[in-house]
């Protein structure tokens, strides 16, 4: 399951004011009419609506398991209250920075071995940083269900985001923040963002150079 996401919702709202004054002229323009031989509607179909089974573990985290049918495949998604609403004012948007390098090594796991365990099982690992949330998500064949639940709670609960990777990560994300800053898409979001949001935290569209460049392992 993948949560909406704040920037998605951004695009949509520019795309409905666009149509909104774009509404005006359509309205003027002949409206033609249809033709009359269109087939009748089908009937409605149900929608199949997928059985979940929601429980509690004894540390207080909630459960949803969702079985289908099919491919014998798992995924698992980790949901951690934060995200962007939660960052410091002077490190607004960092948590895109700690979802690039939550999980390039743990306590006991470094980056590469992450990706090897996990690779063994057909598995994959990704994380990503909403406004109110933060996600890990892994998917891979059903038979490594128990290795990926192990990596997965690994990485969730003892990161230890080494220096390198903490390096690699900035410049990586300073060279994409600029490619992002050259795009009209990214400026109108910028814009739109503080139009709607004003100072409220949701209207952070990406991390400044700033946080960036001053993030460290230890924050």
């Amino acid at each position: 399951m993948k949560m909406p996401d704040l920037k998605m919702t951004r695009t949509l709202a520019l795309l409905l004011l666009l149509a909104a004054g774009l509404a005006p002229g359509l309205a003027a323009s002949e409206k033609k009419a249809l033709p009359k031989d269109l087939p009748p509607f089908g009937a409605d179909k149900p929608l199949p609506v997928p059985g979940i089974v929601p429980s509690k573990l004894p540390n207080g985290l909630t459960v949803w398991l969702v079985t289908r049918p099919g491919f014998p495949r798992v995924a698992a998604v980790l949901a951690v209250r934060g995200g962007s609403a939660a960052d410091p004012r002077d490190a607004e948007g960092i948590s895109e920075l700690l979802a690039d390098t939550v999980k390039e090594g743990t306590a006991l796991r470094t980056s590469r071995q992450i990706a090897e365990e996990l690779q063994a099982v057909g598995g994959e690992m990704s994380a990503a940083a909403g406004a109110d949330a933060i996600y890990l998500t892994a998917g891979g064949l059903g038979s490594g269900t128990p290795t990926l639940l192990e990596v997965l709670a690994d990485v969730a609960r003892s990161p230890s985001f080494p220096a390198a990777e903490v390096e690699l990560a900035k410049g990586n994300a300073l060279q994409g923040l600029m490619a992002r800053e050259a795009t009209p898409e990214f400026l109108a979001q910028k814009a739109l963002g503080k139009a709607v949001f004003g100072d409220h935290p949701y209207h952070v569209t990406a991390p400044s150079k700033e946080a960036l460049s001053t993030a460290t392992p230890a924050a």
